[in-house]
């Protein structure tokens, strides 16, 4: 049950049995159960449970449970969350410090759903590093968190206005805490004695009323039909996943670079606010020039012609924050959609004219193209084709939209994984998923996947160590990862990791590899990046390792996916559906 402070809330628990049982409401935890500013009870005899001018404070499971002397006892829960924009609390709005010395910022954050925590100052959002480290705790009530901003103080910069910062759906708050610098000739001021006291940032959390503060007595009420339906989560974990080859003519795939499969996600961290609902933000996993590591390339969601021609670099992480690009790349085809990638240098991207896959050389400007293939080719794509010998493909349209939840313009979701370059599209005669290997190098597709995976049954896919994982939802706080599909052993993996979209809006989600020994950025080693509602957020991951270069799976798939292997001409083992 999902509702925002200030609302009213009634749990019905409808029973039956000879004798007629009797029913009592707890709360799950052991805490007690409140009721206006003043009535508290750990146990409540009632079929009906009233929270009235709901509060934070109520958030939590509830338990019903009826019992007529015949055991067992039936119980049911009910999980109860408040949702309330940020409340930032700060006990010491000033903080002194000598030369030198480290000192601790701190902030008390409440809010739900979940909000995102950073540190500013000067209008930049602080990275952990030799000077500030960063720390977020959570407290044992789910609503509350705790971050704290260590510094040090070196010079007069570090001196001024600090602001802690949280945001989720329903809003953003901002604390500011107050560094100087002390004295070192005067004594330190005496200690505070006494209460705590906490200056408040945001809305505070409303008065608590009971049931008999807004509502008269009067006779129950008849229909309880107003409460509306629940809405029935659907599943997009699919088994038994037949896949085939699109051509078995193509050169085929050789052993991949690294075996691994996702373990946990992390938190999302926030890195910049854009108000656009679509766009791009690329970093290059391998660029030529290790300099490179600290660029960041954009490229925005806009539908006008001249918006998708232009991509935007900036030449550190500092720059990307304050919007201030250091060069603008204009490009000869318009970019399709926000799922696309800068690699070794280039940048890739669909074009929908062509019905082709580009690749634009950052440092040459040199443009080559892939056409999409739509079957077993008569004859060898040519590597490397420049894109104006392309002509526009004439018949049926081989590709429909991905990811329809999204809203989006994308046909092809670009992915890097540590294996290099591929891409992921939805072929529209039969909504099927198809997955192609590409050379970065020469632009040759070497492998192509067609899946039996309805691609409108999941939000969004991304590739880890040659592994393609499907997101449930991108349009609800809360989700999982609920699919992998192993595209080397062409196995079903059992995984059920828990991801969020913090503002309930992922527009763009992508995977950047373990991090390359030249990389001096200091950013994870391997991480999610999501366009979530305009906020460009990054996800540490960490891995379970299966080995490196595995051997060739058994000659038969396990019988529970329903699917047997059999031997290509090429020596790709193609999973096919056994007939009736």
């Amino acid at each position: 049950v999902i509702l925002k402070e200030k609302e009213n809330l009634m749990l019905t628990c409808a029973t039956s049995g000879d004798p007629k049982p009797t029913v009592s409401w707890a709360r799950k935890d052991g805490f007690a159960l409140i009721d206006g500013p003043y009535k508290r009870a750990s146990n409540v005899p009632s079929p009906v449970l009233n929270i009235t001018h709901i509060n934070r404070v109520h958030m939590g499971t509830y338990i019903c449970e009826a019992f007529n002397g015949v055991p067992p006892n039936a119980t049911q829960e009910f999980i109860v969350h408040v949702y309330f924009s940020p409340t930032i609390l700060v006990a010491d709005t000033v903080v002194g410090g000598y030369h030198r010395e480290t000192v601790m910022l701190e902030c008390k954050v409440e809010a739900w759903p979940r909000a995102v925590n950073y540190w500013e100052k000067d209008g930049r959002v602080l990275a952990a590093g030799p000077k500030h480290k960063i720390v977020e705790v959570e407290e044992s009530i789910q609503y509350k968190f705790i971050t704290r901003l260590t510094v040090t103080l070196q010079d007069r910069r570090d001196e001024g206005t600090y602001y802690c910062v949280s945001k989720n759906e329903l809003g953003i708050t901002r604390g500011n805490i107050q560094v100087f610098k002390r004295d070192p000739n005067r004594p330190p001021p005496p200690k505070t004695s006494g209460k705590l006291e906490f200056e408040y940032f945001g809305d505070r959390s409303p008065e608590l009323l009971g049931f008999e503060d807004i509502c008269p007595k009067r006779d129950p009420c008849p229909d309880c039909a107003s409460m509306g339906p629940l809405r029935c989560e659907g599943s997009a974990r699919i088994f038994g996943v037949g896949i085939s080859a699109l051509d078995p003519s193509l050169p085929g795939i050789t052993n991949r670079t690294e075996d691994c499969t996702l373990e946990t996600i992390g938190k999302p961290v926030f890195k910049r606010y854009t108000p656009d609902e679509h766009g791009g933000w690329l970093m290059d996993p391998e660029p030529r020039d290790p300099e490179d590591f600290h660029k960041i390339w954009t490229t925005s969601g806009g539908t006008a012609l001249n918006e998708k021609k232009i991509l935007y670099e900036f030449a550190d992480e500092d720059k990307y924050r304050t919007a201030v690009s250091t060069k603008n790349h204009s490009l000869e085809l318009p970019f399709t959609g926000s799922a696309n990638v800068i690699y070794n240098g280039s940048f890739f991207y669909f074009n929908e004219e062509k019905e082709a896959i580009v690749k634009f050389d950052l440092a040459t400007r040199d443009l080559r193209c892939l056409s999409i293939p739509t079957g077993r080719q008569r004859k060898r794509m040519v590597p490397n084709q420049e894109c104006r010998r392309l002509e526009r493909k004439v018949g049926p349209e081989f590709l429909t939209k991905l990811y329809p939840e999204m809203g989006g313009n994308i046909f092809v979701d670009l992915s890097i994984d540590e294996n290099g370059l591929w891409a992921i599209m939805a072929m529209k005669e039969n909504n099927n998923t198809l997955v192609m290997k590409l050379s970065a190098w020469n632009l040759e597709l070497i492998w192509a996947w067609n899946i039996t995976l309805n691609h409108n049954l999941v939000a969004d896919m991304f590739i880890v160590c040659g592994v393609l994982y499907a997101v449930d939802r991108t349009d609800a706080r809360d989700t999982k990862i609920r699919l992998a599909l192993d595209l080397y052993t062409h196995q079903m993996l059992e995984i059920e990791l828990p991801f969020t979209n913090p503002f309930r809006h992922t527009t763009m989600l992508g995977y950047n590899p373990r991090r390359d020994p030249r990389d001096g950025t200091g950013r994870p080693g391997g991480f999610l990046y999501t366009w979530d509602g305009g906020n460009q957020l990054t996800y540490p991951v960490k891995y379970h390792d299966i080995g490196y270069k595995e051997p060739a799976p058994p000659p038969t798939d396990p019988p529970e996916t329903g699917a047997y292997t059999d031997r290509s001409p090429s020596g790709l083992q193609i999973e096919t559906k056994p007939e009736s």
